[in-house]
Parts: C-alpha cells; structure tokens; sequence
C-alpha cells in the first residue's frame, strides 16, 4: 500500500488589530515520497518571532518580525546528540515538534527520543528528557 502523510498547505497570516492570527491550514494527503524534505512540521510564536521544526534538514527555523525565515540552530547532518551545548553547534535528528513555555523553547527530537530546551537567553540548546538527561 502506499505510504501516505498529512501535509499542511500554509496560508497567509491575518492582522487583525495588534493580534496576528493564523487561518486554519488544509490538509491533503500526499504520498510520503513527495513531501518537501525541508517542509516544517511544527510552529510556535515566542519573543516576537515564529520557530518551526525541520524534520528533513534536521533545524529549527526562525522567521523574525520582518519576515526573514532563517536556520537557528542544528544543521543538514543528522545526528541527534543529547549534548548540551550552543545553538549553532546542536544536532538533531528528525525534530518533529516544537512548544514554548516560561520563555524557553522545547523541541522533540523523534529519532534520538529526547526532548531539548533552547534557552535563547544563553543561546544553549540542553537536553530534559531522554538520552542522559
């Protein structure tokens, strides 16, 4: 049988006063092998600015009040360490979901079954749960 995901098809954002909301994403399935890899599958608004999870590039992405949507921290290689360490220099492997509570950011690192905290105060990535936390 054929592999099949559910896809997000984004929509644009609304202003609605000082509050910005989103419109409701549709959903489509699509077979697995056609999936963007770099598509995001989790997104979470902290501190102004938006965080979403790349599961195919192994990042999380930022995209800053001015719309600029850039790497934040991870990169191409998966990895999946449960080391504590800076934000450029944090591996995953395969984040598939990102909250925020308190002013930190929590990601699910599904193939390295942990869960990491970014704190962007200290610019750290540590792992909480998993691993050798």
């Amino acid at each position: 049988p054929l592999e099949k995901v559910r896809v997000l098809r984004p929509r644009q954002p609304q202003a609605s006063s000082a509050v910005l909301t989103l419109k409701p994403c549709a959903l489509e399935a699509k077979p697995a092998s056609s999936v963007d890899k770099e598509t995001p599958w989790d997104v979470t608004f902290l501190a102004g600015s938006y965080y979403a999870v790349a599961p195919g590039t192994n990042e999380i992405w930022r995209m800053d009040p001015s719309g600029e949507m850039r790497s934040f921290s991870g990169g191409r290689v998966q990895a999946g360490s449960d080391e504590t360490g800076d934000l450029r220099s944090a591996e995953y492997s395969m984040p598939a979901g990102i909250c925020n509570n308190r002013g930190y950011l929590y990601v699910a690192d599904s193939n390295s079954s942990t869960l990491r905290q970014i704190d962007l105060a200290k610019r750290a990535v540590r792992t909480v749960v998993g691993g050798d936390a």
